[in-house]
Parts: C-alpha cells; structure tokens; sequence
C-alpha cells in the first residue's frame, strides 16, 4: 500500500468548519473519518467561502490503485490559554486476516490557535492507494485521535473494501452519461470511466470536428488515475473498430500507446492519430475549444484553478466593439484576432454565469475569489457582475457580507 501524507497549507479556521455556538454545551473530544475520492488539493474545503457547507463525498470500496485519502474532523477539543489546539492522531490498518498492514504514529490534526466550539479538517491529509500484490477483501482503518491538552482519547475504526476492477455497464445511457460527467467533480467514480469514454465518447462532434472537450474530460479523468490506461488497454482487442479508433486516440494523448499492439488493419489511424494534439487551456485563449477543457477539467477534477483561468478572460472586454467594427476596419490579422478576443469575452461571461447557476461549486469558487482571490481591479469588477446577475432572484444574495459590485454586462 502506498501511503502519502500532505500538510494542508492553508490553514484558514473557518473553513470545512462548523461551528456549535457560544450558548450550546461542547461536545465531548471526537474524531470522524471520512474515506473520499475527492481531489487531494481539497479546494472544496480550503477556497470556498467561510460561510458555506463544502459537500466531502466518501468512499467504502476500491480497486487496485486507485487513490483515496482519509480526511479526519475534531470536535469538543480543548485550548490552552493561548488559544491552541494540540491534537495528533494514529493510524492502523489491516489486512483482512487482521494482521497489520500499516501504522504510523504521532501525526499532526491541530496544532494552532483556533476558535472554541468547531468542527476542524486535520492539517496532515493521509492519502492511500493499494498495490497488486495486496489481498482483497475488507481492510480495517483505525484512528486513535489524542487531545494533549484535555488528555483525552478517541478511537474510530472504518472499513474499505479492496475489490477486483470491473469493466461493468455504467453510465448505460446518454442522459447517464451527461449526468455522470456533470456530478463527477462532487463524487468522482473513475473506475466507470473506461466504459463511459467506450460507450459514450464520440472522436468528433456533429461537424465532423475532432471532440476536444470530451477527449480532454477522460485525459484529464485517465492523468489524475493512472491505473485506468491499463484497463482502457485491456479492453482493445476485444473491442470495436470504431472503439479501438477512440482508444488509441487517448491512449496517444496520454502518451501510452506502447500499452497496445496496434493491427496492420489501423496502421495508418494510428498514423494519423498520432499527429492529434490537444490545445493548452491555459495559454492565450484563441479559441472556443480552449474554454470547453476548462469547464471539462473543472468537471473532471473539481479544482479552482480552471475557473480562475476562465476569469482571467474576462480582461478581454478590453476588445469588446471588435465584432461591430470589423466591417469598417483595415480586416488586419490583428483586426480578426480582436473578433475571436471580444467573442473569448463574450463567451466567458456567458459560461461563467451559466456554470454559477449549474454548479453550487462555481459559484462558490467564483465568490471567494472575488473576496480573496488575486483578481485585477477589472476582473474584480466584471465578476462581481456577473456574481450580481447570478444572485439577483436567488435567496442567498442577501446573505452574503460585501456583495458583488452591481452594474451591467
């Protein structure tokens, strides 16, 4: 088993937090453990606003490989007359046969100066992932969580089941798979992406155009759980023509192709495949593709960097009259390329608004960046518009301290 700890950098109180109030009893020193596939950067807990509920989805059952990580929350912990916390915990794991996998010991939980009366994710973050050689079957996670300063004690155990990886049937139909792409930032299931990219990812779109959104979701998807290629490539001979067309494209775009024997009948597919690049997301956006992988990757990992890209070109309102001018423009190379800036603007708007409304998560990425992120003064202003827009009719406008400015796109 590999066993990875990160400490969490930014040690904000409130957030991932609930707080039990002044006037109500404190609950006795406990420690929950949530298994969760979510992405180890915990964005959703450390860059969404204080006074929202971050959803942590768990896990009780993986494959071989794949990733996890254990977040710990502590509640009814004492503080010394600093103000500080000082818990640690230990961890057990072991084997279905009971005998010990795993144990490290003395990891840190809190150790800071916090605010009385929380609930508090634990600093050190300890992610997991199994090895072929580990026996199947249910392995039991212990936690011993001490409070140093209470000399108090908790011990929770969990179970994870480690089960052989199955191809399976799932999302079975287009709507499944739309709505399996849309909820797959909240509660990723990677090990239903093999079929998903087979069953339900075209090689182009209804133009005839190479489908880079859906291309980049199951890259992005297969990069973040490398263990998936060798299932995709398990899953080559048997399959399709047309299959086998897609599962070269990705495997080339993964930089695997070496996974598969390629028959005489697709060599010049792969000839052709292999010529296939996808455009960076995150250099100057010229394109529609561009911000598609955007809110694709956003989709597939539920991290806050895409959106703050897509922010970013918000800075292209600077081009907006482009499209109206053109006509009675010199139609220089420059003239056309404001066209394409001024419909990045455009569509970025649009896209950022739309998302808000679809996806709690965006709209809480887009508030906290507005009250703490690293905008310009006219990022700032534009989203705090759109937040505007987004907010207008919705009940929780009122709620939030230092609105968005208001005005008009």
């Amino acid at each position: 088993m590999n066993i990875r700890k990160s400490i969490v950098l930014f040690l904000l109180i409130l957030f991932g937090s609930v707080c039990y109030g002044e006037d109500k009893k404190m609950p006795d020193f406990d420690v929950m453990t949530v298994p969760t596939g979510l992405d180890r950067e915990m964005d959703v807990w450390y860059k969404t606003p204080p006074d929202s509920a971050p959803r942590i989805s768990s896990v009780s059952e993986v494959t071989k490989g794949q990733k996890f990580q254990l977040a710990l929350f502590f509640s009814g912990y004492e503080l010394d007359k600093d103000g500080k916390a000082n818990v640690i915990f230990d961890i057990r794991i072991k084997k279905p046969d009971s005998s010990v996998y795993f144990e490290r010991n003395g990891l840190n939980g809190i150790a800071r100066a916090v605010q009385p009366n929380v609930l508090l994710l634990s600093e050190a973050v300890v992610g997991a992932s199994f090895d072929p050689p580990d026996p199947w079957g249910e392995y039991k996670i212990e936690i011993t969580a001490r409070d140093t300063i209470a000399k108090k004690s908790k011990t929770q155990s969990i179970g994870i089941t480690l089960s052989p990886w199955q191809l399976g049937n799932a999302p079975g139909s287009a709507e499944e798979f739309d709505k399996w792409s849309k909820d797959y930032h909240v509660s990723p299931k990677p090990n239903e992406a093999v079929y998903a990219f087979i069953a339900h990812c075209p090689l182009t779109d209804n133009k005839g155009e190479l489908a880079v959104a859906g291309l980049y979701l199951f890259k992005v998807i297969f990069e973040e759980n490398p263990y998936l290629a060798g299932h995709l490539a398990a899953q080559f001979k048997s399959a399709t023509q047309e299959q086998q067309q897609k599962i070269i494209v990705l495997l080339h775009l993964l930089g695997k192709l070496d996974k598969i024997a390629i028959p005489a009948g697709l060599a010049e597919f792969k000839s052709k495949a292999t010529k296939i690049a996808l455009p960076d997301p995150y250099g100057e956006t010229l394109s529609g593709h561009q911000q598609d992988m955007l809110w694709t990757e956003f989709l597939a990992t539920g991290r806050i960097r895409p959106v703050r890209k897509l922010i970013a070109n918000l800075e292209y309102s600077k081009y907006t009259g482009s499209i109206d001018g053109f006509k009675k423009s010199k139609q220089t190379d420059e003239d056309k390329m404001n066209v394409y800036r001024e419909a990045i603007f455009q569509s970025a708007v649009w896209s950022l608004t739309s998302n808000c409304k679809q996806h709690e998560l965006v709209a809480k990425y887009c508030i906290f960046l507005y009250e703490h992120g690293d905008l310009s003064a006219n990022e700032k202003k534009l989203l705090g518009m759109i937040l505007s827009r987004v907010f207008d009719k919705g009940k929780d406008k009122e709620s939030r301290a230092k609105g968005p400015n208001s005005g008009k796109l």
